[in-house]
């Protein structure tokens, strides 16, 4: 899946997964073109439900495609009525890849992950900042350097 560090550090790659750490947050428009469905237990005492609430509002803001279900009075096992019937199975089927997406957001700290579908960082200026681009795919028949 395309950008699954990024899904791990969202805590949202599979359910069950702890919620994100806090500097997380400035990465969140890198989701852009990852689904992402989260199961809440309504009653959950560790992943409080207005936490999370809260970061699908903040994933679907850049154009996420973002689904939640919450699960009333259910606490911190929402899993296992995520994997009943093997429904989320059925979920994660419905998407595929798009290699050549029409948008792409890429923000990193960092060079450790240095590119995202067609777009490569070769360094970063020395800043105490965040540093994104936004990238339309290129015009020219020639995409070999998108990264998987």
């Amino acid at each position: 899946m395309a950008g699954a560090d990024e899904a791990r550090r969202l805590g949202g790659d599979r359910p069950g997964l702890p919620g994100p750490p806090g500097e997380t947050a400035d990465l969140a428009p890198n989701a852009l073109n990852l689904p992402v469905h989260f199961f809440q237990g309504g009653a959950d005492p560790v992943v409080k439900p207005d936490g999370v609430r809260e970061w699908a509002k903040r994933l679907e803001k850049p154009g996420t495609k973002v689904e939640y279900t919450e699960y009333p009075g259910v606490g911190h096992n929402s899993w296992e009525n995520a994997y009943k019937d093997g429904s989320i199975f059925v979920w994660f089927a419905q998407f595929k890849r798009n290699r050549f997406p029409d948008r792409v957001r890429f923000r990193r700290a960092d060079i450790n992950y240095a590119g995202a579908y067609w777009i490569g960082i070769d360094q970063l200026m020395p800043a105490s900042r965040l540093r994104s681009t936004r990238s339309s795919p290129p015009r020219t028949a020639s995409r070999s350097r998108h990264r998987n």
